[in-house]
């Protein structure tokens, strides 16, 4: 995405031009194209897009000059499908619509199970109670998740063991409450959730 952006007016849409131009030159060819909603936003009247108006206007150009013989497949990924331009989904631009849920109970437990297979873990780190907790988590914010509070307290660990941090490097393990200061604090700063349609 971030190789679209250009502060040169019509710099972004020679580079989108440029990708379509290459794929249809190795077709058969996949275009992926992750977090559709900061590259193509919504347009919402009054709002000031500048560059990105004319981004979108060049993408779905693009979509629209690609037919059935061109082998070139167009493929989009997106974590809020309501912040995304809804031109993108009209009728031989994306066919399909594909919703991944967000992971069940079950299924949380079993990605921080995954996260956290080598991380030494604590006498009373209770996973099933973290995923219980992380309730709405993405398999990403989860993989975060253990990914800060490991980090959290090998600062503490360090911080209280000082030049004996070596010697002692054995008994270092992450705790229960390590992840659950992390969880409040990703909790804390999560955005709203989309509205339910």
């Amino acid at each position: 995405a971030a190789a679209l952006f250009s502060k040169w007016v019509g710099e972004s849409e020679k580079a989108l031009r440029q990708i379509f131009i290459k794929a249809k030159q190795a077709s058969p060819c996949i275009l992926f194209f992750d977090d559709l909603d900061t590259i193509f936003p919504r347009r919402d009247h009054g709002q000031d897009f500048g560059g990105r108006e004319r981004l979108i206007g060049q993408f779905l150009g693009e979509l629209d000059n690609l037919d059935s013989f061109s082998e070139v497949v167009v493929i989009g990924a997106t974590n809020r499908p309501d912040l995304v331009e809804p031109a993108l989904l009209n009728s031989g631009r994306f066919a399909f619509e594909i919703a991944l849920g967000l992971p069940t109970r079950e299924e949380r437990t079993r990605i921080l199970q995954i996260h956290t297979r080598k991380m030494p873990l604590a006498e009373g780190v209770d996973l099933e109670e973290l995923a219980e907790l992380a309730d709405g988590f993405t398999g990403a914010e989860l993989a975060m998740l253990c990914q800060r509070a490991s980090f959290e307290r090998l600062q503490e660990f360090i911080a209280s063991h000082g030049e004996e941090v070596e010697r002692k490097a054995g008994t270092f393990t992450v705790g229960m409450a390590n992840f659950l200061r992390v969880l409040e604090a990703s909790k804390a700063a999560r955005p709203e959730p989309p509205p339910v349609k």
